[in-house]
């Protein structure tokens, strides 16, 4: 079992030299890791021993209870809403870009394995009499927002290590609790692209790689030109048409899109605004 926390990676297997002392192996490729571990949750871990294996440097063993106990204790005192800010925070961003990478990556396989799974029942029918239930609205869970200035140019990032494969994009980011979709966008496009906003209207909820994101258009107070850096790695101002193949250029399929509609979309509603 792969177990993904903030406080470490770990691999729980089952090995055959244990199955009598009724122990589990814990294994880590990073020490710190096993020792956050058991000096929080399972001080029962042996000693760890290093270069013990191929796959993993460091390993140690525990009783199977108490490893059991333990995680579920780490999982009692979950306290975050979105994981790999949780992670970014307690354990710095290259941790952070480390996990997501394998996000992604089972994100894109996950999804074509459902899609040729769907395609595999496309022609079973329902049953004569039986309802077919509605599908579930699923709720933005993100927010951001495509801001314009008075010259009408809107204002794109580049994210750093180009994260999630997106080459430029909008400010947006993970609805914190408590906060509004609207807060959330404000917020995130101060923080991403260092433009203090207002928002003019709702351009609508879009479909991309990791969330739904409810995107609002705005308009430009004040372009203080400080962003997060660790977030960002540049911005730019351009029209319309020069944002389409800067778009282009992201390399996740569903994120292009995404971010294309979302273009197209801002635009159409900037004129009509513009306009009265």
């Amino acid at each position: 079992m792969w177990l993904i926390t903030t406080f470490g990676f770990f691999s729980i297997v089952d090995k055959q030299a244990g199955k009598s002392a009724g122990v589990f192996t814990v294994r880590s490729r990073v020490r710190q890791d096993l020792e956050r571990l058991k000096s929080s949750y399972l001080p029962e871990l042996t000693e760890i021993v290093v270069g013990g294996g191929t796959d993993y440097r460091y390993r140690g063993t525990a009783p199977k209870q108490a490893v059991a106990r333990a995680f579920g204790e780490a999982i009692a005192d979950i306290d975050y809403s979105n994981f790999k800010n949780s992670v970014a925070h307690r354990q710095g961003h290259p941790r952070h870009d480390a996990y997501a990478k394998v996000w992604q990556n089972l994100n894109d396989d996950l999804a074509a394995i459902d899609h040729a799974d769907a395609a595999s029942h496309k022609a079973r029918v329902p049953k004569a009499g039986v309802a077919t239930p509605p599908a579930k609205k699923v709720l933005p869970g993100a927010a951001g927002g495509v801001v314009f200035d008075k010259l009408g140019r809107l204002i794109l990032r580049e994210p750093k290590g180009h994260f999630g494969h997106y080459v430029w994009t909008y400010g947006k980011g993970q609805v914190q609790s408590g906060e509004s979709h609207e807060r959330t966008a404000l917020r995130e496009v101060l923080e991403e692209t260092g433009a203090k906003a207002e928002i003019v209207d709702c351009i609508g909820d879009f479909a991309g790689d990791t969330s739904v994101t409810r995107f609002f258009l705005m308009r430009l107070v004040h372009d203080t030109g400080v962003f997060q850096a660790r977030e960002t790695k540049a911005v730019r101002w351009v029209t319309p048409q020069e944002a389409k193949p800067l778009i282009a250029q992201t390399t996740s399929t569903t994120g292009k899109k995404r971010d294309l509609a979302v273009l197209a979309a801002a635009t159409e509603l900037w004129q009509k605004h513009a306009n009265r």
